[in-house]
């Protein structure tokens, strides 16, 4: 999931400018998410388990309820947004391109929430959603060689271990060397679905032949075809054709 992928509620808390650095600093977890313009300055995020780079006129997303250390290459200043959302979304650094529209975007929102006019709030969460809009935009997929041939080996390594329980989208955008908004929004103009859904509609597939044959039980049918909790595996398939599982290949069958 992605802060691009996602139609959420979003409730402003603050705009501002801030200059940070040079010295290391850790960050606790916080309640709000926060979406920055660089204005001056680089800076890496560790997470623990992941490092990401933010340099100037790039935006960079910060979710609520992560901790993370941040090593700053000397001074820098950022326009920030923090807002409220119930959704749990990663880090993500986007490049931009249309620097001049950003940096006035970012510019603009902190103008309104300083000077707190008769419906400032309105119009600052309409500028968040222009900012929104634009990064959209920006990060369209549009592949180079060397992105294809990192996408079609991904796509490759989901063909074979798809009925893996513990294969993961997440193990597909490691392996592309792409941010988690560019690989789903290439995958999502190659195949009209979702990486989430796709996987899915295989290993539905998968079971459906399995489970055609008459030879194995629900459970190993659920096991064979990569899902590991078969209650789920029961419900989707029910949902998907109509009917349970175990009552699935009687309507197939020749």
């Amino acid at each position: 999931m992605s802060l691009l992928s996602e139609n959420f509620d979003i409730k402003i808390r603050d705009v501002g400018r801030m200059h940070l650095g040079p010295l290391p600093t850790r960050i606790a977890p916080r309640p709000y998410h926060c979406l920055a313009l660089r204005l001056r300055g680089g800076v890496e995020f560790d997470f623990g388990d992941k490092k990401i780079r933010s340099e100037p006129c790039e935006v960079f997303f910060m979710p609520a309820r992560i901790g993370y250390k941040a090593e700053y290459d000397g001074k820098n200043e950022i326009i920030f947004i923090h807002f409220e959302s119930a959704s749990d979304l990663p880090p993500e650094n986007f490049k931009v391109t249309d620097t001049e529209q950003m940096n006035a975007l970012f510019s603009k929102a902190y103008e309104v929430f300083v000077k707190k006019d008769a419906g400032y709030c309105f119009d600052a969460v309409s500028l968040l959603a222009k900012i929104l809009a634009l990064l959209s935009k920006e990060t369209s997929p549009i592949p180079n060689e060397s992105a294809v041939r990192s996408f079609e080996e991904a796509v490759a390594y989901m063909n074979e271990n798809y009925t893996n329980s513990d294969f993961s989208v997440d193990d597909l955008v490691h392996r592309s060397h792409m941010s988690n908004t560019y690989f789903r929004k290439l995958f999502l103009s190659k195949y009209g679905k979702t990486p989430v859904k796709y996987i899915l509609s295989m290993r539905l597939s998968y079971a459906e032949k399995l489970l055609s044959r008459g030879r194995y039980s629900v459970l190993e049918v659920s096991e064979m075809s990569g899902f590991s909790d078969v209650k789920y595996f029961s419900r989707v398939m029910k949902r998907e054709y109509g009917v349970p599982p175990s009552e699935l290949y009687k309507h197939i069958k020749p």
